[in-house]
């Protein structure tokens, strides 16, 4: 029995892996709502060039990629978890206030490039090749250059 047990386990655990990571490409409108109006509110004036869906084992994510070269990651639920901008910076609005202000003292001519939060914290990285870690309360806990 503890053979069968283990078989199953392994076998579930195998067919998991071979379908994790599968990254299709979907129309715009099937990001959850939630999700297209953020870039419509941050991003206004740019078009999302693609979407892709991706599933890891049990969770569902989201990456539009904009005109701009920007992308945007968000979770099952529409949330935003990364956002990259290669040719402009973040929007401030995205950025948390205490973070905006602790950049503006510390770093007054960097930009915010890339941002990634979860639910440890934030990952800030500036355009000088500066990465930032704070935690979910904003306190500054790692600087990587």
């Amino acid at each position: 029995m503890k053979r069968l047990l283990t078989l199953t386990f392994c076998l579930f655990t195998l067919v998991g892996f071979i379908k994790a990571d599968n990254d299709k490409f979907i129309k715009t409108e099937k990001l959850p709502k939630k999700a297209i109006e953020f870039i419509k509110q941050h991003f206004p004036k740019d078009k999302i060039s693609f979407v892709k869906i991706g599933t890891d084992l049990l969770q569902k994510s989201y990456k539009a990629v904009l005109a701009n070269g920007a992308s945007v990651e968000f979770d099952k639920k529409g949330e935003w978890e990364e956002i990259e901008c290669k040719n402009t910076a973040v929007p401030n609005d995205i950025i948390p206030k205490e973070i905006r202000t602790q950049l503006s003292k510390k770093f007054p001519d960097a930009k915010v490039v890339k941002i990634e939060r979860d639910s440890k914290g934030y990952d800030v990285e500036l355009d000088n090749d500066m990465d930032l870690k704070y935690t979910n309360k904003f306190k500054l806990i790692e600087v990587d250059n």
